[in-house]
């Protein structure tokens, strides 16, 4: 009990670790005009209602000033990808205008705290309970990133939101990973992370580009192919450019995804939280085109839960043709990571099954 007295003491004293050391408020001034550049809102808008979240975060990680920058900069692309869609998708314009200002709330404050669990696991904290002792823990979960989000947000900012118990459903969803609602502020921050990603010659087919914002909200969902997971066209565009066996992935439907265990594991976890895409940790890595599975890693863990050897369960699920191959037609791909340049391989699920995945509304 007193682990999680200490956390959440720690949460809402927003102590940073290694002996209290604060971070310099102007640090991440630059970044700091760029996302109310690039936001849209006015001054006081942004100090009132953007810059208090910015600051208990960066406060609260100051002492890892490489985790901070990171979260900015997935806040900046993801704001850059925001301007170019209308939010929510098939309204109204009159309502969309209306809207505008709260739904690129919505995608900054999921930008910037979407899977800061999975950072905390990997540093110490400030323990208040235990005068300051400096701790690891290694059990956070989504509920923490929920915790951080709502209590880093401006109350009058969380009033904003729960206005519109849409929003509200879809923001806290987008938190812990799941795509309630419309599912478009998680697959804008999962775009957004993806760009973290650079290729290997093996994910030529998925095209990396960061885009820039066109000042203009008049752009349909369907045609930011720059930020969306994959719409259908793109991915028979990238199908017909790979071998046949490919051409299967798009008339893949839910009843054949139920029926594969695997998958109904896999969007178990997704669901309660235990695996969640976009961490280095993580055993998930958002690409452009879906959802990168880290093998073996994903296997082994299937596996925990059964008697069978894992490459005899990744063999099964090869078989079902479910996954997307590389334009040289092998199962892997391998992507490596900007900042570390590490190598990733794994197996490559499209958009539709990451969509299926992701969906609180089926099981």
């Amino acid at each position: 009990m007193s682990r999680y007295m200490n956390l959440f003491l720690g949460i809402f004293n927003a102590s940073p670790a290694l002996e209290g050391k604060k971070n310099n408020g102007g640090l991440y001034r630059l970044e700091h005009a760029q996302i109310a550049e690039i936001s849209g809102v006015t001054d006081d808008v942004f100090n009132h209602f953007y810059l208090p979240s910015l600051n208990r975060l960066e406060e609260y990680l100051g002492h890892t000033e490489n985790l901070v920058q990171s979260r900015i900069q997935r806040v900046i692309k993801a704001l850059k990808i925001r301007r170019r869609i209308i939010l929510p998708a098939g309204t109204e314009p009159h309502l969309v205008a209306e809207k505008k200002d709260l739904w690129t709330y919505a995608v900054f404050l999921s930008s910037l705290f979407y899977g800061i669990d999975k950072d905390l696991n990997k540093i110490k904290v400030d323990c208040p309970l235990s005068g300051g002792v400096l701790e690891y823990f290694d059990d956070y979960n989504e509920l923490t990133t929920v915790a951080i989000a709502t209590s880093f947000t401006p109350k009058e900012g969380l009033a904003w939101l729960w206005n519109d118990p849409f929003l509200w459903n879809e923001w806290l969803g987008s938190l812990t990973g799941m795509a309630c609602g419309s599912g478009d502020i998680l697959r804008i921050v999962s775009a957004a992370i993806g760009q973290e990603y650079v290729h290997s010659s093996h994910m030529n087919s998925i095209a990396e580009t960061t885009p820039e914002p066109s000042g203009t909200d008049s752009d349909s969902m369907s045609e930011v192919v720059d930020m969306q997971l994959a719409t259908e066209q793109k991915e028979t565009k990238i199908i017909d450019e790979s071998d046949k066996e490919n051409k299967q992935e798009v008339n893949q439907t839910p009843d054949k995804f139920h029926k594969e265990p695997f998958l109904n594991w896999l969007k178990d976890q997704l669901q309660s939280g235990s695996i969640q895409p976009g961490t280095e940790s993580g055993l998930i890595y958002p690409v452009e085109t879906g959802w990168l599975l880290k093998s073996p890693e994903i296997f082994h863990e299937f596996t925990k839960e059964t008697d069978e050897e894992w490459n005899r369960v990744q063999n099964r699920f090869l078989r079902k043709k479910l996954h997307k191959k590389n334009e040289e037609g092998a199962n892997f791909h391998v992507i490596s990571m900007e900042s570390t340049n590490k190598k990733i391989k794994g197996i490559l699920l499209g958009a539709n099954i990451v969509e299926w995945l992701t969906d609180c509304s089926t099981g």
